[in-house]
């Protein structure tokens, strides 16, 4: 299957799906597809996307004591340490599995307050400066759906 398409058409199917979660039954074709779009982040967003996530810790009084991965045996240790550093109970929200970091809110039937919003905008900047010191570091974000009357 991966022959059928040549890079151009991969291009045109990121273009029209970025914002989607696009999976290939083939590998290979999940390997060129998911290139093309790291092509892209490296290219047009990366410097801004780590930019604005030091601005926020920064203006938060919290980019200065930032937990480093480096400085931890394991990374479950540190992740405990990143939700201690943005207001969350030790492993309470940031959930590890190998080399992912999945930040995994409580359910509740209410959008979060703006305190828990910070605490949350805390952890996914905490967690991108995380990913750009250490290559193979992946974030993921479980999202819930407000609960309809």
């Amino acid at each position: 299957m991966a022959e059928v398409f040549c890079q151009h058409d991969l291009e045109c199917v990121w273009e029209a799906t970025w914002s989607e979660f696009v999976q290939f039954g083939d590998p290979e074709l999940q390997k060129a597809y998911d290139a093309v779009g790291q092509k892209y982040y490296d290219t047009h967003l990366k410097d801004g996307v780590l930019e604005s996530a030091r601005a926020k810790l920064a203006k938060r009084g919290l980019l200065e004591n930032l937990p480093k991965i480096g400085d931890f045996q394991s990374r479950e240790e540190f992740a405990a340490a990143l939700e201690k550093h943005c207001g969350f109970a030790p492993h309470s929200i940031l959930k590890v599995q190998g080399g992912s970091f999945t930040i995994w809110p409580q359910v509740e039937a209410t959008p979060p307050s703006e305190a828990e919003f910070e605490k949350l905008s805390c952890l996914l900047s905490s967690l991108t400066l995380a990913a750009k010191a250490d290559g193979s570091l992946k974030i993921g974000l479980v999202g819930n759906e407000k609960v309809s009357d």
